[in-house]
């Protein structure tokens, strides 16, 4: 029954891909902010499209501490990456 618990958890699709975008983007916030920022922009736009505005404010508040502190912006990043694998 382990497998049918693992596999009722697993995350939607639509957040699997974005999680895979939140990561490249954390990825780069460091040492390329500005196209951190951009993919970032990108995934706010796509959770728009996908009716999920919980989310796109989230990835938009990171997007603001992107500019101010790219150190914080990537533990949201995190934050956020772990809240979505947890969402069913």
């Amino acid at each position: 029954m382990k497998w049918l618990t693992k596999l009722a958890s697993t995350p939607p699709a639509y957040l699997t891909e974005r999680i895979s975008d939140l990561s490249y983007a954390r990825k780069l916030c460091l040492t390329e902010p500005t196209k951190s920022i951009s993919v970032l922009k990108k995934v706010a736009s796509q959770f728009d499209q996908q009716l999920n505005p919980n989310f796109s404010d989230k990835v938009a508040q990171i997007i603001v501490m992107m500019r101010d502190s790219p150190m914080k912006a990537k533990s949201m990043i995190d934050g956020l990456i772990f809240e979505m694998r947890n969402t069913k």
